[in-house]
């Protein structure tokens, strides 16, 4: 830590009082009685002046760099140096710390005073961590908010809807996933990946979702066979795009790459794969269900009685 007490003596008229004590106590006479180096010693530092009191502005400015404020005055900055380690990158540690020294400077100036400012890498980016913290799950309600309302707006209250959700629910979920998986912390620099994938990942599902109803909700394969292509082809444009962060040097580029393809892969495997399956599971009860009203269905009259009919015929031959 340092402070103007550092770098300018405090108590300077104190100080000076004492100096012209001691310099009246050097008298010729113990001067001369001193030894040869400490005589030039004492000399050093009588020039026969009275010494001024020293101000901020006589200083070097590498002495005060960083201690002024940006009105020119002095004396209520403090710098702090923490010992930086590993443990920096550690949001939870930035905070307390950042917390800690918020409160001991609100100590300091008591409780009616404005509270002290802090600046500086760690307070900065441990109030944009704790600032995507709060604001990140509502931005991101906002864009899931504002896709589902564009898919009701196209789709309708249908049982396709509830499809193209549900499949970008889970292309979100397996992308969140893997990021756990391969240790991807998220922060202020990639967050944003999910709401742009909720825009873009839900195309996939649309597309093939519509075109199963256009084609009369009858075969999902051959949906995917006409359509999957192009659905591919979007998505791989996009990969390749996000794909060029990666090769970064900048980590949160590199983090905010990895994620949106990440999701983009997601998304595209469940709106080619797992969709697709679920519809055909779907269709394949509904047909069963069918079937088997349609056999509940039939009168029990239609239905010749196996036995009494051979018994009657056994009485007959008898």
């Amino acid at each position: 830590m340092r402070t103007a007490s550092d770098v300018l003596p405090a108590d300077q008229k104190a100080k000076l009082v004492l100096v012209d004590e001691i310099v009246k106590q050097i008298t010729p006479r113990v001067r001369a009685a001193l030894p040869d180096d400490q005589r030039a010693f004492v000399a050093r530092f009588d020039q026969g002046e009275r010494p001024a009191p020293l101000t901020f502005d006589a200083l070097p400015r590498s002495f005060t760099l960083g201690l002024r404020e940006t009105d020119g005055t002095f004396g209520k900055v403090v710098l702090v140096y923490p010992v930086l380690n590993a443990g920096w990158w550690d949001a939870a540690q930035m905070r307390d710390f950042v917390a800690a020294m918020r409160a001991l400077g609100e100590d300091a100036v008591g409780p009616a005073a404005r509270p002290p400012r802090f600046a500086g890498s760690v307070p900065l980016s441990s109030d944009i961590v704790q600032a995507i913290r709060r604001d990140g799950p509502i931005a991101s309600g906002a864009a899931l908010a504002g896709v589902m309302g564009t898919v009701l707006a196209l789709l309708r209250w249908r049982r396709a809807t509830a499809y193209v959700v549900a499949a970008l629910c889970v292309g979100v979920l397996w992308q969140t996933g893997m990021s756990r998986l391969l240790g991807i912390h998220i922060n202020f620099a990639n967050f944003i990946a999910f709401p742009i994938t909720f825009g873009i990942g839900v195309d996939y599902a649309v597309n093939i979702v519509s075109r199963y109803e256009q084609d009369g909700s009858v075969d999902v394969l051959a949906a995917v066979r006409s359509t999957g292509a192009a659905v591919a082809l979007c998505s791989l444009t996009t990969i390749i795009g996000y794909s060029s962060l990666l090769m970064a040097q900048n980590r949160a580029l590199y983090l905010f790459g990895l994620l949106a393809v990440l999701g983009e892969i997601s998304c595209l495997v469940v709106a080619l794969v797992s969709l697709p399956a679920i519809l055909l599971l779907v269709r394949s009860r509904a047909r069963h269900a069918v079937l088997a009203r349609s056999a509940s269905a039939v009168p029990a009259a239609m239905v010749p009685p196996k036995r009494e009919q051979r018994t009657e015929v056994g009485r007959r031959s008898a």
